[in-house]
């Protein structure tokens, strides 16, 4: 993609498709943007599914982002998705993972199970599940920033970097605002939170 839409052997993009595409990229690292060479248009009506990602590499190398247009018509929730994506590009690309099984099953011992992978030791993820989900399990909701983040410490990571970089640094001592303080340990999510910021005028 290199960054622009192609449209290869489809239909060339409509011009509401590109907005979307230019809207996401602009958010993204230089880095994650050359690491997707799939875009994808879908609905299924208003919510459900507002968008997602998955690897279009064995050693998730490259990426693909789907992206709901239905709900992009919706500019705080379409926003809270790109960013929400964004993080797992961040957090699920090779040098956070190890371990690929093809299978689909890794084996992944005290480590975190990304199902189809292993985090290592030192990424973003398994710090995070070291810290918020020591035994697996989620806590009680009042730890969890929305319902959706009890679903899998993944998914926790990607709603709490939503807050993260939409809002203010937190002020209280809350497992939420752990949670958001957490992504202020590392330099480069800082850096990536300064750059949507100012993208989007915040």
């Amino acid at each position: 993609m290199d960054g622009e839409l192609e449209g290869g052997p489809y239909p060339e993009p409509e011009p509401a498709h590109v907005a979307m595409w230019h809207f996401a990229r602009e958010l993204m690292p230089e880095a994650t943007v050359e690491a997707m060479d799939t875009f994808v248009i879908f609905t299924d009506g208003r919510q459900n599914i507002l968008g997602a990602v998955s690897p279009t590499s064995s050693d998730h190398s490259t990426w693909s982002l789907e992206l709901d247009i239905v709900d992009s018509r919706y500019r705080q929730e379409f926003l809270h998705t790109v960013v929400h994506e964004i993080s797992h590009l961040l957090s699920l690309e090779p040098g956070q993972i190890e371990d690929v099984s093809p299978n689909g099953q890794a084996e992944c011992g005290e480590q975190l199970n990304l199902v189809d992978s292993c985090a290592r030791a030192d990424s973003y993820l398994q710090a995070w599940g070291d810290a918020f989900w020591p035994d697996g399990q989620p806590g009680g909701s009042e730890e969890f920033v929305t319902d959706y983040a009890m679903a899998s410490p993944e998914e926790d990571f990607a709603e709490h970097f939503v807050e993260f970089v939409l809002n203010d640094p937190p002020t209280g001592s809350s497992v939420i605002d752990e949670k958001v303080q957490f992504f202020y340990d590392y330099d480069e999510l800082v850096e990536v939170r300064g750059l949507m910021r100012d993208e989007l005028d915040l």
